[in-house]
């Protein structure tokens, strides 16, 4: 993470290191030990390059042998310079691509063959170091590439063998049960049945309780009196009908004062 934070362009690698770490495999494929690589020059040498190479390692037309070609019988000095010519490049032509064909044949090393060149018509010497360092850097690059392409592949088959995520589904089934229904419904004979709560009147510094029970006895008239026990103190019962529920009240009132 140290590594993207300071690099913000090279983020992208992070999960490649990442997968590199994860994989066990991978400590057994070390890399190439060359300390750098030169990606340009690709991963093969090209004809074209060591063609030029022998070609402009080429001593010049002054310095080579087809300069001093005598002139032929009445041949005129301007027709004799451009046989000259014609035979020096010619014979550089040739020579460049016989010899980048054979250099060629040896690939894939390290270090080319020597060239057969002679040494009075080419600078072989630096035509030696630049084949040399060209293929050199092909070479590299070719190791890198077939490490590359081994890490690759053990990344692929780890990712193959790797268990699939299970895809859960879910599905819903209606209940085949209908739940049973229960009416609640209470009569005022069950409701009055229950006992009465306890109430607790407040008044300055007396507290008096009202007894919550309560009891009936039939009647004539409606059909239900109900007695409301009342303190100690009351001398008779008070009873009353359920159409004049506000004499009771105030019979109640005047027991607690």
């Amino acid at each position: 993470m140290a590594y993207a934070s300071k690099s913000p362009n090279l983020a992208d690698l992070v999960p490649v290191f990442i997968a590199f770490a994860s994989n066990p495999q991978s400590q057994w494929e070390d890399p190439p030990s060359y300390d750098s690589y030169t990606l340009s020059e690709g991963y093969q040498p090209c004809q074209s390059t060591l063609y030029n190479y022998v070609s402009n390692c080429a001593y010049s037309f002054e310095h080579s042998p087809e300069s001093s070609e005598p002139a032929r019988y009445k041949e005129s000095t301007y027709d004799l310079r451009r046989r000259q010519l014609q035979m020096y490049h010619s014979r550089r032509n040739s020579d460049a691509d016989a010899t980048a064909r054979q250099l060629l044949k040896r690939w894939p090393c390290e270090t080319p063959p020597w060239c057969s060149l002679k040494p009075g018509l080419y600078d072989v010497p630096d035509l030696t170091s630049k084949v040399q360092s060209h293929f050199s850097s092909c070479y590299h690059n070719l190791k890198l590439k077939d490490h590359l392409a081994r890490v690759q592949d053990k990344l692929n088959n780890a990712y193959s063998q790797a268990s699939a995520i299970p895809i859960l589904q879910y599905s819903f089934q209606p209940s085949q049960t209908v739940p049973h229904r229960t009416f609640w419904s209470l009569t005022v004979d069950q409701l009055f049945a229950r006992p009465a709560p306890s109430l607790q009147v407040h008044g300055g510094e007396r507290s008096k309780s009202i007894p919550s029970s309560i009891c009936r006895r039939p009647s004539d008239q409606c059909g239900m009196l109900w007695k409301g026990g009342l303190p100690d103190s009351s001398k008779d019962d008070r009873t009353t009908c359920c159409g004049d529920t506000h004499g009771t009240l105030r019979s109640v009132q005047s027991q607690l004062h």
